[in-house]
């Protein structure tokens, strides 16, 4: 005699698999997208080669050890741990680059070694990065990110300048 076994269809765990499957092609999806396996790690922890201010054509430049070089950094950290969107459509031309240097009120910074920036946007790796405080970009947050002084077209959102503009004033400016 032979007996049947009969199992009933498992529903619950059919759809953990689902869940789990779309998570992570999620995950994949954003890790191809960004280039970043960690884009969900909103977190910066750079050293600066230097940071340099820009102020209406003056101009002081930080290296570590000075005084202030700490705080500006941490606060270029944490800005650049607070990416809240992109703008495709902005760039800085040479004009404008000059009149950030000149006319306004702009921090530049400068890494030995590419920096990875984590967020779900496409940042790339850059060792340059400038920050209008006044003027252009500055009205909604943007920041520049560029290669060995030669910033990229389109410019990430921000959502922590207040400490770097609290520093920029400390400093006179």
């Amino acid at each position: 005699m032979v007996k049947e076994y009969t199992q009933q269809p498992r529903i619950g765990t059919a759809l953990l698999v689902l869940a789990a499957s779309l998570i992570a092609l999620i995950y994949l999806a954003m890790s191809l997208s960004t280039a970043d396996p960690l884009w969900f790690w909103p977190r910066v922890e750079a050293q600066a080669q230097r940071i340099v201010i820009y102020n209406q054509g003056r101009r002081t430049e930080l290296t570590p050890g000075m005084p202030g070089y700490a705080e500006f950094n941490a606060a270029i950290n944490a800005s650049l741990s607070s990416i809240e969107g992109y703008f495709p459509g902005w760039g800085l031309s040479k004009e404008s680059l000059e009149e950030a240097r000149t006319l306004y009120c702009t921090v530049e910074v400068f890494y030995d070694a590419p920096v990875q920036v984590h967020s779900m946007f496409r940042t790339g790796r850059p060792n340059t990065i400038l920050i209008p405080l006044t003027g252009r970009g500055s009205e909604v947050s943007l920041v520049f990110f560029g290669s060995d002084g030669h910033y990229w077209p389109g410019a990430p959102k921000v959502g922590r300048l207040e400490r770097i503009r609290e520093l920029v004033t400390q400093m006179g400016y």
